[in-house]
């Protein structure tokens, strides 16, 4: 991930800087993954919040910012195989001061879903729990997609708490989609605000 910051320094020309950029996974080649397909959104900075000290060169000297660091997330696809032996699951990574590093990226997807794509996240600007979306394919018609969710929370420590997992929900206004509720969202259609 490339980091940029935006110094607010110029009049006249380019004010941003880069920063660097940072791996969130990687594959050495071993397995054959190819990572794809990465979607990210940043938290605002909440109660316990980590403070990024920036320094970037300036005309002038040094520019320094320190502020605060929402959590940022990751979500993308790790493909492997083609044709019938043809897989993705979704993997998901959070960083808490502002991407310079990165959580070891996690599967969220479920393991007996085949192929897993196009995950996009949202977060509850009320509660910062992280809502993360894919659609699932079926291996023996890959033209027919189910939407599937993840719901957790990342907390001010560094650390995460994996709330519920649910596929095959309707969406909200009933608009196509299938399947029944779980007995952690208590069988309502879209994420639940109930914790588990």
């Amino acid at each position: 991930m490339a980091r940029y910051i935006d110094n607010n320094n110029l009049e006249g020309g380019d004010p941003i800087a880069y920063l660097g950029t940072s791996i969130i996974a990687k594959d050495a080649g071993v397995t054959g993954r190819f990572l794809d397909k990465p979607w990210f959104a940043v938290d605002v900075p909440r109660f316990g919040a980590r403070t990024c000290h920036i320094v970037t060169p300036g005309a002038h000297g040094p520019v320094t910012q320190d502020i605060p660091a929402g959590v940022t997330y990751a979500a993308f696809s790790a493909i492997t195989g083609e044709g019938a032996t043809l897989a993705s699951e979704i993997l998901f990574s959070s960083s808490t001061d502002c991407g310079r590093t990165w959580s070891p990226a996690v599967r969220i997807s479920r393991r007996q879903d085949q192929i897993n794509q196009g995950a996009s996240i949202a977060i509850d600007p009320g509660t910062g729990d992280v809502y993360v979306a894919w659609r699932r394919f079926s291996v023996s018609a890959p033209t027919t997609a189910t939407p599937s969710w993840w719901r957790g929370r990342q907390r001010s420590d560094g650390s995460s708490t994996n709330r519920a997992r649910r596929t095959g929900f309707r969406a909200v206004g009933g608009s196509a989609g299938s399947s029944s509720g779980s007995s952690s969202t208590g069988g309502r259609s879209g994420p639940s605000k109930r914790s588990t």
